[in-house]
């Protein structure tokens, strides 16, 4: 079990990482056509603002599920929060509008929920959350024993 809590960390982290930079690139992207719209002189097609807009928002929400699923990624080696790890691989769910994360979204999301939800899975973050031994907290890895 403990080579499905390692994958999962490595797969959140770098889905985590890639949606923010994809965010980030979208903020940039949409900023910079509104700079760039400004200096034309002919009417536009849709309002400036429009355009920037959505791309602006959809860049954040991009931004916010890298930020969470690179959270979540840590929770898993660190055993916690096994609610907000689904939580976050939910709402990155979201990201596939965008079409560039769908399938590695929907695929991670499934992942996630078949190591999360099994027997084994829901043991080692009960067992990383009551103290060991010698009164420190056990992560996933160490906790399933293999």
């Amino acid at each position: 079990m403990a080579v499905h809590f390692v994958t999962l960390f490595a797969l959140l982290l770098v889905q985590g990482v890639v949606e923010f930079i994809m965010g980030s690139a979208l903020v940039c992207a949409s900023l910079s056509r509104g700079f760039l719209m400004q200096a034309r002189e002919e009417p536009p097609f849709l309002h400036e603002g429009t355009v920037t807009g959505i791309y602006t928002a959809i860049g954040a929400v991009c931004i916010a599920a890298g930020v969470m699923r690179v959270l979540a990624s840590i929770d898993v080696l660190r055993g916690k929060r096994r609610v907000f790890i689904l939580a976050a691989t939910v709402f990155g769910l979201v990201t596939s509008f965008t079409c560039y994360c769908a399938p590695t979204s929907l695929l991670l999301a499934i992942y996630a929920f078949a190591v999360l939800h099994t027997k084994e899975g829901r043991g080692v973050f009960l067992i990383s959350q009551t103290e060991c031994a010698d009164g420190r907290v056990g992560s996933p890895i160490k906790a399933s024993g293999k």
